[in-house]
């Protein structure tokens, strides 16, 4: 079973796919994507890290689009309330990553903590319940 990470940002401010992968080796590995489209226009990107490749599975919505617009309604009473509000306002898009197996699912983690960043956007683990906010 994989596990999904979220990435939000504002659709406007989402990187060329080399410019991820270049953010990914800035934090010490060999990261090279091997896309030409955007990653918004994917549904799985291959990333070689340190020349071994992991797909990444991609899915992309609207910030609060379908089953995910429960933890919106839900954000008015949770303890990160105020993050998610916060997050979901200064954002349009979700991009969901997803992979199998433990390195599929840290370089899903990867990549959505990269995106989320680089888009000065937000970050979300449905696992732990971490929810980050980097534009404030």
């Amino acid at each position: 079973m994989s596990q999904e990470f979220h990435a939000f940002l504002k659709k406007e401010k989402l990187p060329p796919t080399k410019d991820v992968a270049r953010a990914l080796s800035s934090r010490g590995w060999r990261v090279e994507i091997d896309a030409d489209k955007p990653i918004d226009e994917l549904s799985a990107l291959t990333l070689k890290v340190d020349g071994a490749a992991h797909t990444v599975q991609v899915q992309v919505s609207r910030a609060s689009e379908g089953a995910f617009a429960n933890l919106v309604a839900a954000a008015h009473t949770s303890p990160e309330g105020e993050t998610w509000l916060s997050l979901l306002k200064a954002t349009d898009t979700r991009i969901v990553c997803s992979g199998d197996g433990a390195k599929g699912e840290e370089w899903a983690r990867e990549l959505a903590r990269s995106i989320g960043l680089l888009c000065a956007g937000g970050f979300h683990n449905p696992q732990s319940g971490t929810v980050l906010q980097y534009g404030r």
